[in-house]
């Protein structure tokens, strides 16, 4: 059992308190683990992922690569067969990306609506009860006044605690709104004219940082164009623009 600490009567899960002055004395430190973790987001859920877990599951070598891609660059292509957790790679990156770069408005879309609400809604189960501490970064009625995850039958929403949000829409739904960056499920089914007239507008404003201002080595417009390969004649791997 882990060793709990206690200040003042209350239990400190972290073991230790966040004020001010002690952000002040660390800014360097953890400015230099943001930037290590925003190159390498691999490592980063290596190092919230519960010990007992590790024994049971663990990133393959693709999946390292792919999520390192999503975070440095602008545009990633992701071809690949069946059961090769593209959705899942893909949403885990989304995820990072809300956690890690707050005020991230990220959209995930397909040509079908209902479907790709039900694979984001597995999905993230999944990445919940791989990494728990993920799950935290959520609101909850009690530390933003509303709740954090939103669904229904042709609706889901996830909304962060830093401001950042994952939102499920499809290409008749999302018109007029914006974001960040952005997933595209099953890419080669969506027609050139929905992309270039509904989903690329979405992604005509910048992420500002808590300040106000603009990161000029932040990739901006993020996108993740996932496509299934039914037939492999040769072999397949990641393509990067």
């Amino acid at each position: 059992m882990a060793e709990m600490f206690i200040r003042d009567g209350i239990a400190l899960e972290k073991g230790v308190v966040l004020t001010k002055q002690f952000l002040d004395d660390n800014q360097t430190l953890f400015t230099s683990y943001l930037n290590y973790w925003l190159l390498y987001p691999d490592l980063f859920l290596d190092a919230i992922q519960p010990e007992d877990d590790k024994k049971h599951f663990h990133l393959f070598f693709y999946q390292r690569i792919a999520l390192r891609a999503s975070m440095r660059y602008r545009y990633h292509y992701w071809t690949a067969t069946r059961a090769t957790s593209k959705s899942f790679t893909a949403y885990l990156s989304s995820v990072v990306r809300a956690v890690l770069l707050p005020g991230s408005n990220i959209f995930i879309s397909s040509d079908v609506k209902g479907t790709v609400i039900k694979i984001a809604e597995a999905k993230f189960n999944e990445i919940w009860r791989h990494w728990p501490m993920l799950q935290k970064e959520l609101q909850t009625r009690e530390s933003g006044g509303q709740q954090g995850e939103k669904k229904s039958g042709n609706y889901y929403e996830l909304r962060f605690r830093n401001g950042s949000m994952i939102t499920v829409v499809s290409k008749d739904t999302s018109r007029g709104l914006r974001a960040t960056a952005g997933i595209l499920e099953e890419c080669a089914t969506i027609e050139e004219e929905d992309y270039n007239e509904v989903l690329l507008p979405q992604m005509n404003v910048a992420r500002r940082e808590v300040d106000g201002s603009l990161n000029p080595e932040e990739p901006t417009a993020a996108q993740i164009f996932i496509k299934l390969v039914i037939k492999v004649e040769k072999e397949v791997g990641f393509i990067y623009c």
